[in-house]
This record gives C-alpha cells, structure tokens and sequence, in this order.
C-alpha cells in the first residue's frame, strides 16, 4: 500500500493499492479518531451538551470524516441526510460507535 497523502482540514490520510487480479487502482482513507473520541468523553462527562432549551437541537456526537465514509457506504448520507437517514444514523451510532456521544442522551434506543 501506497501512501498518498493526508488532508490536513479532514485528517483523512490517502493510500492506493493495485488489485493483483483485475490491475484496478484502490484509493482507501484512513484517519486517527483518538483525539474526537477524547474530546466526545470530556463533553460526555461535563454535560453541558445536556443542558439547553427543551425542544431545541443539542449537540449529539463528534462525527469524524472517516465514519461518514463508513456510514455512506452503509447507504447512511449524512452529508445530506434524507428524513429516513436520521433513524439508521442513531441506531448506528448507540450500536457501533458510542464513544463518539457528547452526550448521555440517547438518539434511540436500539433492539
């Protein structure tokens, strides 16, 4: 694997490989989300994110680059969310990636 090179607004970092088989060119990203999943914990455990004006928005998790990729090809588009990616999205996060939450508050409870 190839490193290509790392976007420094995103902290996406590029690598390519070539596929033995078929000579296709892979682009695949990759990006440290320890520093988020700190900055999540700390705002979890302040609570601040809790507190706010009931029935408006709340910050609800720190989402990096590299899950919304993830989440993409889950068929998940939270850069331009349809009214059914909402859903799909909580459950996602509270099932998969928990340690993003700024907040105790739950998006939705997951079966």
């Amino acid at each position: 694997m190839e490193y290509l090179h790392t976007d420094p607004n995103s902290g996406l970092s590029y690598y390519s490989s070539e596929e033995p088989v078929s000579g296709k060119t892979i682009v695949r990203t990759q990006q440290d989300c320890q520093a988020v999943i700190d900055h999540a914990a700390v705002q979890r455990a302040e609570g601040m994110r809790d507190k706010g004006i009931d029935g408006h928005m709340k910050k609800y998790c720190d989402l990096p680059m590299a899950i919304i990729l993830e989440l993409k090809k889950k068929g998940i588009n939270m850069l331009r969310p349809s009214n059914g990616d909402w859903k799909r999205f909580f459950k996602k996060i509270e099932t998969n990636y928990p340690l993003l939450n700024t907040t105790e508050m739950k998006g939705c409870r997951p079966k």
